[in-house]
C-alpha cells in the first residue's frame, strides 16, 4: 500500500518471495514423495520393515538390514531419507572395502611443492599490489619474508591470517578515500583525515576502484592457494 515506506515495501516483497519459494519447495517434495510411494508395493513385510527402521532412527539406534536382493532394503532407506529431507550417503561394500573407506585416512600430497610455490607467488603478488602505494603504505618486510619461507601448514596459516588482516585494513583505507572523493568533502569537512587515507585520496576514483577489485581478487586467490597448500 502507499502508506508503507520503502523499507516496509521491500520487506513485504522479500517475505512474499520467501513464502513462494517455500511453497514451491514443499510442492516439489510432495511430488517426489508421491512418485516414490507410487513405485513401491506396500506388502505387510514392507510396512513392518519401514516402521522398524523409522523407530530406530527416531531413537538414534544403528540398523543392519540383511536380506536377499529385491526385498526393499535400499528402497526403505531412500524413502526414509526423502521423508526426513536428509541426504543419503551410499557406499557400496565389497571384499576390498577397508576402514578408511568409511572413516577416511591420510595420503601423501604429491603436489605439495607446487602448491606451496603457488601460495608464495600469490602472497608476494598481493604484497606488491598497487593498493599499498595508493594507501601510502609500504608492505611489511617481515611478512614478505615469512611468506617467502612458509613451508608448513601452520606457517601458511599464519601468513594467511596476517595478510588477510593487512588486506582488510587496506580495503578500509581505500574505501574511506573513495567515499571522500565521491562526496567531494575531503578538504572541506574532514581536514584531519589520517595520512594514509589522504594519500589514497590523491588517486582518482578509477584507480581506487581498480585497486579494490585487485585486492579482492588477490585475497580470493590467496585463500584458494592456502587451502591447497
Amino acid at each position: 500500500s502507499s502508506d508503507k515506506g520503502p523499507v516496509q515495501q521491500l520487506a513485504a516483497v522479500a517475505a512474499a518471495e520467501a513464502a513462494a519459494a517455500a511453497a514451491a519447495a514443499a510442492s516439489d517434495e510432495a511430488q517426489a514423495i508421491s512418485a516414490a510411494l507410487s513405485g513401491m508395493v506396500w506388502t505387510r513385510s514392507m510396512k513392518r520393515l519401514y516402521t522398524l527402521v523409522d523407530r530406530c532412527l527416531r531413537h538414534q539406534e544403528p540398523v543392519l538390514l540383511v536380506g536377499e536382493t529385491g526385498t526393499g532394503k535400499t528402497s526403505v532407506c531412500q524413502l526414509l531419507a526423502l521423508m526426513r529431507a536428509t541426504h543419503l550417503h551410499v557406499l557400496n561394500c565389497n571384499q576390498h572395502t577397508e576402514t578408511s573407506d568409511f572413516l577416511g585416512g591420510f595420503r601423501p600430497t604429491r603436489t605439495r611443492d607446487r602448491d606451496l610455490a603457488q601460495f608464495r607467488a600469490v602472497a608476494q603478488e598481493l604484497l606488491t599490489a598497487a593498493a599499498w602505494q595508493l594507501a601510502g603504505q609500504a608492505p611489511p618486510q617481515q611478512l614478505a619474508s615469512a611468506a617467502a619461507e612458509a613451508a608448513s601448514p601452520l606457517e601458511v596459516a599464519e601468513v594467511l591470517q596476517a595478510l588477510l588482516a593487512h588486506a582488510a585494513a587496506l580495503t578500509s583505507t581505500l574505501k574511506a578515500a573513495l567515499q571522500l572523493q565521491q562526496a567531494d568533502q575531503q578538504r572541506q569537512q574532514q581536514p584531519n583525515e589520517a595520512s594514509n587515507e589522504a594519500a589514497a585520496a590523491a588517486a582518482g576514483p578509477e584507480q581506487l576502484q581498480a585497486a579494490l577489485q585487485g585486492l579482492a581478487a588477490g585475497v580470493a586467490g590467496l585463500r584458494a592457494a592456502a587451502a591447497a597448500a
